[in-house]
Order: C-alpha cells, then structure tokens, then sequence
C-alpha cells in the first residue's frame, strides 16, 4: 500500500515538470536558429524539466512494479499517514507561492525552509542545526543565485 501512495509525488513531479519544460520553449530567443535554442534563457530549465520528467517516469515505473495491490482500498490509502504527510507538504508549498508577492521573499523562505527541515527532521538534526541550515540555504537561494544568473527575485 505505502508504495501504491508513493506513486502520487512522482505523477505530481511528472506533470509539473511537463508544465515547467512547456514554460521554457515559449521563453523568447534572442537568437533564431539552433544557435539561439542554446544562449536562451529557458535552455537551463528545459533541461532540468526534461531531467525530472525522465526521473519521476522512472519512479513511478519502479514504485508500480514494487507495489503490492493485494488488500487495497481507498479508505486505507486515504487513512494513511504518509499521504497526509505528503498533503501537508503539498499545502504548504501552495502557501509558500501564494504568499511570494505578499511578504519578503528572504524572510519567508527562511520560514518556509524552517517548517520543511522540522516536518522532515530525521533524529541527528537538532534545532540549531535546521535554523543555521535554514540561514544559510536561504542567503544563497536569495543572495548568491541572483548575483550569479543575474535574474530578478519577487518582493523582498
């Protein structure tokens, strides 16, 4: 059953990625021709999307073939713990995107970062471990990532 569930993140991740690879054909090219596919600014995420698409086929085929459907039903899939696990990661990551226009982007990554480093805390963490992680993952997502690939960050 726990894989038969596992199967919903990568068919998430599928769809996601196709949305994202369609995303970044339409970005323009400064260039026309095959010269301009690779000096534009979706060729990175295209190639990320097509990474993950290939990768969450790949776990979806593998937790298929793995699960066990003997005794299976929806009221136990929907019973199940890592379900609702996943569902509140899902949510709050919904959240997290609703709020980029509405607060600092800085302030709430940290947050956000916070909250998924305790919702998926494994025994050696402390918590001063996941707040330094935390600072320090959110000042290269919002410092050191734009001063490199020159790119815009929202509010904040």
């Amino acid at each position: 059953m726990l894989r038969l569930i596992n199967t919903f993140p990568s068919i998430f991740l599928m769809i996601f990625s196709i949305f994202i690879l369609k995303e970044s054909i339409d970005m323009p090219k400064p260039i026309i021709g095959l010269v301009g596919v690779f000096v534009s600014p979706g060729f990175f995420p295209v190639l990320l999307s097509i990474s993950l698409l290939l990768l969450s086929v790949r776990l979806f085929l593998r937790e298929l073939k793995l699960s066990n459907p003997k005794g299976l039903n929806m009221k136990s899939i929907l019973k199940s713990i890592e379900l609702k696990r996943w569902m509140i990661l899902a949510l709050a990551t919904a959240l997290y995107i609703y709020l980029f226009d509405k607060f600092y982007f800085s302030i709430l990554t940290f947050i956000y970062l916070i909250f998924l480093f305790l919702f998926l805390k494994t025994e050696s963490l402390s918590i001063l471990k996941i707040i330094i992680s935390a600072l320090i993952a959110t000042f290269v997502i919002s410092y050191i990532i734009p001063l490199v690939f020159e790119m815009p960050l929202p509010f904040g």
